[in-house]
């Protein structure tokens, strides 16, 4: 399980991210900001007494892929950038527990006010194949189906 202070690390991590050139000019830093809260996000869902013991498997899963220092494409290697297939999972994921629960259950705890979590969610599956590549997509859909 990710450090007590692992959330505030990645929200320091990329808010110093987003005023670098690389940062502001990624492909993908209007879904990579989101990082921290789907991080969030997930670890207050996989408390949730409300959601399932199949979802809270998924949402295991996903935060342990967060956390891991090794994945398909690292963070240690590719910096903040490498997260796009971490928030790939994460929004596939919540996009099920939606389904499989209610969409109001992951915005009671979203912890953003600038944009409902949901629209975060569509956002990324909408650019999640073409941010990962298909091969690492299929995969990453693969360990949570």
């Amino acid at each position: 399980m990710a450090k007590p202070n692992y959330y505030q690390n990645l929200k320091t991590l990329f808010t110093e991210w987003m005023t670098t050139d690389e940062g502001i000019n990624h492909p993908y830093s209007n879904q990579l900001k989101w990082a921290p809260d789907l991080f969030m996000l997930l670890c207050k869902l996989l408390v949730n007494p409300l959601v399932s013991i199949g979802d809270k498997a998924k949402l295991a899963s996903v935060v342990a892929y967060f956390a891991a220092p090794i994945d398909f494409i690292p963070e240690e290697s590719e910096g903040p950038g490498g997260f796009v297939d971490d928030i790939a999972l994460a929004a596939f994921v919540l996009d099920s527990i939606a389904r499989n629960a209610s969409p109001s259950l992951i915005e009671r705890h979203w912890q953003n006010s600038e944009i409902e979590a949901m629209t975060v969610v569509t956002d990324i599956l909408q650019v999640a194949e073409e941010m990962v590549g298909e091969d690492i997509w299929m995969r990453l859909q693969s360990r949570v189906s």
